[in-house]
């Protein structure tokens, strides 16, 4: 059986909120929770794909940690990562997808050497990084469109604000 036919809907939806939470995107993450129940994730399975999620974000932030380091000419004890002893095919791939939606292509180097292991295959592997582009490419959408949202809202205040001091400065309300 070829692992993009083993990966069910619901183990898609996991591998994606994994991606999600990888690549910061809280909107993509209440997008698809919902999605995740629907296809007959428990919470524990959802919890544990937000956690992993999480987890890869945290790494890609000390891998760059490192990186600095690297460059500052320090070094920096290296972490040991946690395993999971349940599920753990499901959760390298999980991990894939949170690395490459976090851009940190090291720890997705690691984890897709860690999901081969684990008995992943290239289609299993090229779905969960597909799934991972594809929702931070939504995120950075997300974003790009909350913050001009925040910057508009602000300029609309200066301009109130600029109109207000413009009639106090010359005695009107």
């Amino acid at each position: 059986m070829k692992e993009n036919e083993a990966l069910i809907n619901k183990e898609k939806a996991l591998v994606a909120l994994s991606a999600a939470m990888g690549a910061g995107c809280r909107t993509c993450a209440k997008g698809l929770h919902p999605m995740a129940q629907e296809a007959g994730a428990t919470n524990d399975e959802i919890e544990r794909s937000l956690r992993v999620g999480v987890e890869m974000r945290q790494y890609a932030t000390t891998t760059v940690r490192r990186e600095v380091d690297a460059l500052l000419g320090r070094q920096l004890l290296e972490e040991s990562v946690p395993c999971t002893p349940t599920e753990l095919r499901l959760e390298e791939l999980c991990r894939v997808a949170a690395a490459v939606g976090a851009n940190s292509s090291p720890d997705a180097r690691r984890h897709i050497e860690a999901a081969i292991a684990a008995g992943s295959t290239e289609a299993g592997i090229e779905l969960a990084m597909a799934l991972a582009r594809k929702v931070r490419s939504k995120a950075a959408s997300f974003s790009d469109s909350e913050i001009g949202e925040f910057r508009h809202e602000k300029a609309e205040h200066r301009e109130a604000g600029e109109d207000r001091g413009e009639g106090a400065a010359e005695g009107r309300p």
